[in-house]
C-alpha cells in the first residue's frame, strides 16, 4: 500500500509539470531625468540603478538629462551617482511591476547650495523661526532623502519646538551616516524633552513638567541643568519642600553654584515662612 501511494505521488508531479509551464518573467523599464536643485538637466554624467538584490545598472545621460534603464526585474530600484560638485546620495525608492514602462525624476544637490541651505536653517533656528526652519528642512529631506544632514538639522528642528518626531528623525540621520551623528543624538532627544517640559509649564501643566524632567534623568542621570529646572517647577507648583531637595541634589554635584546657593536661600525662605503662617493659624 505504501509503494503505491508513492507510485501515485509520483505521477501527479509528473503531470503538474506537464500542465504548468513557468510564467515568463516581467520585464520594466525606467525612463528618468536627472536634474540638479533648479530643475536644470545634469547631461552626459553617469547614473547607477539598484536593485534589492544589489544587482547594478550604469548608465550615461543625454543632453536633455535623461537615461533610460530597460529589462528590470519587477521590485524596489534606487539610484544614485558620484558627480564632482554634488551632494552623494540616492533616490527614493522606486518601485516597478508587469512590464511596465514608467517616469521617473531624481533630483540631484550640488554641494554648495546644500551647504547654503543647511546653514539658513541653524540660522533659523537661531532666530526661533522654528516653522521657517522646519518647511526648509523638509524640503532638503525632500531633495536628498539620502543625506544625514538634512535629517539631522530638520532633527533640530523638532527638538527645538519639543516634537516627538524629533528622535525618529535623528535616529535616520545615525542611520545614513553614524560617524556624523551617533553622538548627536542624546543632546538631540534631551532638547526635545527639555522644550516639551517648558511648553508643559506655560501650560501651568507642573506635573508634567516634571514628569519629563524625570525622563531626562533617566537618560541623564544627576544632570545638574534638569535637576535645577525641577527644582524651579516644584517652586512653582508650591512643592517648596520638593523643590529644595533637587536644589541639595545640584549643590552636591556643583558645591560653587552662585545661582544654585541664591535658589536655595529664596526656597528656604519661602519654606520658612509658610510654616510660620500655617503655625500662626
Amino acid at each position: 500500500m505504501v509503494s503505491k501511494y508513492r507510485i501515485l505521488v509520483i505521477a501527479l508531479m509528473f503531470c503538474l509539470a506537464w500542465a504548468v509551464s513557468p510564467r515568463a518573467q516581467a520585464k520594466n523599464t525606467l525612463i528618468c531625468t536627472m536634474v540638479d536643485e533648479s530643475d536644470k538637466p545634469i547631461a552626459k554624467q553617469e547614473f547607477t540603478l539598484t536593485s534589492e538584490s544589489g544587482k547594478q545598472h550604469k548608465k550615461k545621460t543625454n543632453e536633455q538629462g535623461e537615461a533610460k534603464f530597460g529589462g528590470l526585474d519587477d521590485g524596489t530600484y534606487t539610484l544614485s551617482s558620484e558627480i564632482p560638485g554634488f551632494v552623494e546620495g540616492k533616490s527614493a525608492p522606486m518601485e516597478v511591476s508587469g512590464n511596465a514602462e514608467k517616469p521617473c525624476k531624481y533630483t540631484l544637490v550640488s554641494a554648495a547650495y546644500a551647504n547654503g541651505r543647511l546653514k539658513e536653517v541653524m540660522s533659523l533656528i537661531q532666530q526661533k523661526k522654528f516653522a521657517e526652519a522646519e518647511a526648509t528642512s523638509k524640503k532638503l529631506v525632500e531633495m536628498m532623502p539620502g543625506e544625514g544632514a538634512a535629517y539631522y538639522v530638520l532633527a533640530v528642528t523638532y527638538a527645538y519646538e519639543g516634537k516627538e518626531e524629533a528622535i525618529p528623525t535623528i535616529k535616520k540621520a545615525v542611520e545614513l551616516a553614524p560617524d556624523k551623528f551617533k553622538d548627536k543624538e542624546l543632546p538631540i532627544q534631551m532638547q526635545a524633552l527639555n522644550q516639551q517640559a517648558e511648553n508643559a509649564k506655560q501650560k501651568k501643566d507642573f506635573p508634567a513638567a516634571i514628569q519629563k524632567y524625570e525622563t531626562m534623568l533617566s537618560i541623564s542621570p544627576n544632570d545638574p541643568t534638569v535637576l535645577f529646572n525641577m527644582a524651579v517647577t516644584y517652586a512653582a507648583a508650591n512643592e517648596l519642600d520638593k523643590a529644595i531637595t533637587n536644589i541639595d541634589k545640584v549643590l552636591v554635584i556643583k558645591p560653587d553654584d552662585a545661582e544654585a546657593k541664591q535658589l536655595k536661600a529664596r526656597l528656604e525662605k519661602l519654606f520658612d515662612d509658610q510654616i510660620n503662617k500655617k503655625l500662626e493659624k
